[in-house]
């Protein structure tokens, strides 16, 4: 598991963007803005990665930790046998009943934190999607809202001309009366 590839850049900085007309042109931000997010999205999904690869090597040292503990249980009742045979029967069942709860208790607690990576992926893809959309959702708004600016300007230069028109009209008629 490697970390993901960096940007093309190391910094983001008033060089990077020309002045346009009215501020910095949109296409070098967009461009960079959408480099960003890829990159925050790969860091994100490398986070999680090392996340659930620690989540896996605690639940092997903890299973290292009790099969230690299995097998110190275990020598020790080889030398009880050893000492009272009758004695070592009632421990041996004894830990036989142990080992199957503390089996059963393991089962238990590696369904739960299996559940609970399942739920937390599917809140973080959910909340992804959202974002993803809300993102979407902001460039279709600045669109439509730069298209309406677009109409209004042309509106306003048809009002303009239609107005010159009907002043030049009204002179030739003026005109024409005289």
């Amino acid at each position: 598991m490697s970390e993901p590839q960096t940007l093309p850049f190391t910094m983001v900085n008033g060089d990077n963007y020309p002045r346009a007309l009215h501020g910095y042109r949109v296409e070098d931000v967009d461009r960079d803005v959408t480099a960003m997010r890829t990159r925050i999205d790969n860091l994100n999904q490398y986070a999680a990665q090392i996340a659930e690869q620690n989540t896996r090597l605690k639940e092997q040292l903890d299973q290292a930790a009790k099969q230690t503990a299995d097998l110190q249980a275990r020598l020790d009742a080889q030398s009880k046998r050893q000492a009272n045979p009758y004695q070592a029967l009632g421990d041996d069942a004894q830990h036989i009943i142990d080992t199957a709860k503390r089996q059963a208790d393991d089962t238990v607690t590696a369904a739960e934190r299996k559940a609970e990576r399942i739920i937390q992926n599917g809140h973080d893809k959910a909340d992804k999607i959202i974002n993803d959309a809300r993102a979407r959702l902001d460039k279709e708004e600045q669109q439509i809202n730069a298209k309406r600016a677009e109409a209004d300007r042309q509106a306003e230069l048809a009002a303009q001309t239609l107005d010159r028109a009907r002043k030049a009209l009204q002179s030739a008629l003026n005109g024409l009366k005289a």
